[in-house]
């Protein structure tokens, strides 16, 4: 799973409650669009939680990269910016979660996308 978001307290509170399901050496972090292309040209990743507004560009870049480079990833954009959500979802997001409302149900449909990638029961409990 790669994080993609350059505020450092929303990171922290997405690991968080993502731990809770997945092991956090699953997990990788980047803080800017070149840090993200990166990681993506090394790894492989299965769910992508991206936000748009970076140090250094916006992910829409990433959304491209992720759709030419056929990556077959679910990216879940999870932005403040909700007048992008169709360009967003247009360019192959698989959802858009609005950062001032949305957290939990980020949350929880990541869960159910973890649980059905790897068939994992305890993905999806209702404690987390």
């Amino acid at each position: 799973m790669l994080i993609i978001e350059d505020e450092p307290i929303i990171n922290e509170k997405i690991v968080e409650k993502l731990t809770s399901f997945i092991d956090s050496k699953k997990i990788k972090l980047a803080n800017s669009v070149e840090d993200s292309l990166s990681l993506l040209d090394t790894f492989k990743f299965n769910i992508i939680i991206l936000d748009l507004n970076l140090i250094d560009g916006n992910g829409i870049t990433i959304l491209n990269k992720v759709k030419e480079d056929h990556l077959n990833s679910l990216v879940y954009v999870f932005s403040i910016n909700s007048e992008l959500k169709n360009i967003c979802l247009k360019k192959g997001a698989t959802g858009f979660f609005d950062k001032s409302k949305d957290f939990d149900d980020l949350i929880s449909t990541v869960r159910i996308a973890y649980q059905n990638l790897f068939n994992d029961p305890n993905a999806v409990s209702s404690d987390n």
